[in-house]
């Protein structure tokens, strides 16, 4: 094989479905693996991935109907609000379910988690009648933790 040939069978092909890379300075065909540009030296800027491997992709969407159901079962525990991403918010739900069976073990009296699971019902009902782009802008991109 001539030095010719050898280059030209590790660049990728646009007929494997693989892009070549080129350098943004002067524009040469890169490795797949490269650092520097062979021909200029230039440092090569990766593009933001993510471990899937694809470029810039927005986190994986939260489904409204699985948040209103997590709210309506385990909705008392915090599990809705934990499978949203409000890690302080859910921690807080189950503190107060905790604490209040606690209480109502030994007082015999669970206003706390009554409340608690009223919370987790309207946001339940809340969940289930928005609409996926109300949810997603309110939940999800406006990161609104509470009703």
């Amino acid at each position: 094989m001539s030095d010719n040939d050898e280059k030209t069978a590790t660049k990728p092909s646009a007929a494997d479905g693989q892009k070549t890379r080129r350098c943004a300075a002067c524009g040469a065909a890169l490795r797949s693996q490269a650092r520097y540009c062979a021909e200029c030296g230039a440092p090569i800027e990766e593009p933001l991935s993510n471990k899937g491997g694809e470029t810039n992709a927005k986190p994986a969407a939260k489904d409204k109907t699985t948040a209103a159901t997590l709210a309506l079962l385990l909705g008392g525990v915090g599990a809705h609000k934990l499978y949203l991403g409000y890690k302080t918010e859910g921690l807080i739900m189950l503190a107060l379910t905790v604490y209040g069976a606690a209480v109502g073990y030994l007082c015999g009296f669970a206003l706390i988690n009554i409340s608690v699971v009223g919370v987790a019902l309207v946001e339940a009902v809340i969940y289930a009648t928005a609409t996926a782009a109300q949810f997603e802008e309110t939940y999800i991109e406006g990161k609104r933790p509470w009703l």
